[in-house]
């Protein structure tokens, strides 16, 4: 549902609401990343960017871009 949402507001393929919205935050446009990590558990959109972004689940790595936060 999340990618389908993402697409009808104009996202990239096979992209999530919440992958969208943490790229946002990486280039510092508006974002909902900390209403939905909160909802959703404490890094869910950083996850979900790692796996939309390079076929990454979990914890696998430790990239700089989270350490951002």
């Amino acid at each position: 549902m999340s990618v389908t949402l993402n697409a009808i507001l104009g996202g990239q393929p096979y992209q999530t609401f919440s992958a969208r919205n943490f790229e946002w935050y990486i280039k510092n446009k508006y974002n909902i990343v900390s209403a939905i990590d909160t909802v959703l558990g404490k890094d869910h959109c950083w996850k979900c960017y790692k796996n939309w972004k390079w076929g990454i689940e979990g914890d696998k790595i430790n990239d700089k871009m989270r350490k951002r936060r």
